[in-house]
């Protein structure tokens, strides 16, 4: 284990752990009510232990909160740039993974060269979507640097992959500048009226 560089075309500004723990969150069929869920994740961690994915299997309700707790523990570290997204097409999640640690670099080492941004990927894989969250240690991000970074990683994503910039969430303040050009017009009515119908006051 230990954190490395990463050369190019995995750029040299970008660190990541070698080691890593792969959570699996499994929803149970309610007909098999009587299969607990610690049975169906050994079932899991056993076929996963057999494709030699994973050396250690380890069950417990302490791993999920664990991960939830990643986003705070990182923010405690310095600076982050979150991002969740997603890709159309699942298998080619890693695709964009690779594409979002090149996409970051390249704009650092021209708006802000000598910055380091560590690469800290997790989330619901299994659906396609990533938390790709990169921890900057030594400097805070302008809003000139951060909008960047943003906008060419929102345009890989929705171009390349025909993927979400929010993944299961909505817009949120932080992507809200986005909406209007990621959003189809049709969608943006559709939530529109639905706002409008649940919310005939505007209260919200």
């Amino acid at each position: 284990g230990g954190t490395q560089e990463i050369d190019k075309p995995n750029p040299e500004n970008i660190v990541r752990e070698d080691d890593y723990t792969l959570l699996i969150q499994v929803d149970s069929d309610k007909s098999k009510e009587e299969e607990s869920l610690e049975d169906i994740m050994m079932q899991v961690f056993a076929e996963l232990t057999q494709k030699k994915l994973v050396k250690n299997a380890i069950s417990t309700p302490e791993t999920m909160v664990a991960r939830e707790n990643i986003s705070t523990a990182l923010r405690g570290q310095g600076t982050i740039l979150a991002f969740d997204v997603g890709v159309k097409d699942k298998n080619k999640l890693q695709d964009l993974i690779t594409d979002i640690e090149r996409i970051v670099p390249e704009i650092l080492d021209k708006e802000a060269p000598g910055t380091i941004a560590e690469s800290v990927g997790y989330g619901h894989a299994g659906t396609g979507l990533v938390h790709a969250n990169f921890l900057f240690k030594n400097r805070d991000l302008t809003t000139k640097i951060k909008e960047a970074i943003q906008s060419a990683v929102y345009e890989c994503v929705v171009t390349k992959y025909q993927g979400p910039i929010s993944a299961e969430h909505g817009t949120g303040p932080d992507n809200a500048k986005f909406y209007a050009k990621y959003m189809p017009e049709e969608s943006q009515q559709r939530f529109l009226d639905k706002k409008n119908e649940v919310d005939p006051n505007h209260i919200f």
